[in-house]
């Protein structure tokens, strides 16, 4: 019998905040509202030490550095409730998304989120962008046992859909995304945002600026393997 040849794209896997929609703003919103202004650091600040970090961590760390009153529970529950609240409103997703998502179904691709993001904000997001539909598997942060960097999310990611890590491409904003996605074996293209240096992308297979650049060779052809 002769040996198999290499991996062809079977899926893409999708993060979504920064991605899917651009989402900083209304977690920016959020933060202030919920820690106050004894949270001194700007937007910048806080978007570049805690990008692609999950929410709960974020705010671990502001009431620790802070010493805000209160417990981390109380935080957290005020940050879901807003959030959740939010979600509750239609929302724009990124332009070009859905003849994106269109372009892949057609070409055989089978699509699912992998977010750092609690499974109930996942949900509720895709609902506010009437995105849901498109995607056979979304999952949250809080579904796997470690998050981004580690590349537990995209391996299970690719298990839920029942297709090898190495035939999957991911589309990640940030590099702990980027990391994860290498880790689990999979191609990445990185979304080029203002808030990341292109350079610290650039252990990604491919950098895109928007979706009319998203690489539809990788998608006819044998996966790289490096």
């Amino acid at each position: 019998m002769g040996r198999a040849g290499p991996p062809v794209v079977r899926a893409v896997v999708f993060d979504m905040d920064g991605v899917l929609v651009d989402s900083k703003p209304l977690h920016l919103a959020i933060t202030r509202e919920v820690l106050g202004p004894a949270a001194t650091e700007d937007d910048a600040t806080l978007t570049r030490e805690f990008l692609g970090r999950p929410a709960g961590d974020m705010l671990a760390v502001m009431v620790r550095r802070h010493g805000l009153p209160g417990t981390l529970s109380e935080y957290q529950a005020r940050y879901d409730a807003r959030v959740m609240a939010r979600l509750a409103e239609p929302r724009a997703p990124r332009p070009g998304t859905v003849p994106l998502l269109a372009e892949l179904r057609r070409r055989g691709c089978r699509l699912a989120v992998a977010s750092s993001s609690e499974q109930r904000w996942v949900d509720a997001m895709l609902r506010a962008l009437g995105l849901s539909a498109w995607f056979e598997v979304a999952i949250g942060g809080d579904a796997a046992a470690r998050r981004k960097p580690a590349p537990d999310i995209y391996l299970l990611a690719a298990a839920r859909l029942g297709v090898s890590p190495a035939s999957c491409v991911a589309v990640e904003d940030s590099p702990l995304g980027v990391e994860a996605a290498r880790a689990a074996g999979m191609t990445v293209v990185a979304f080029a945002t203002p808030e990341v240096d292109t350079r610290r992308l650039s252990e990604a297979h491919r950098v895109i600026q928007s979706f009319q650049d998203f690489p539809f060779d990788l998608t006819d052809a044998p996966l790289r393997t490096s």
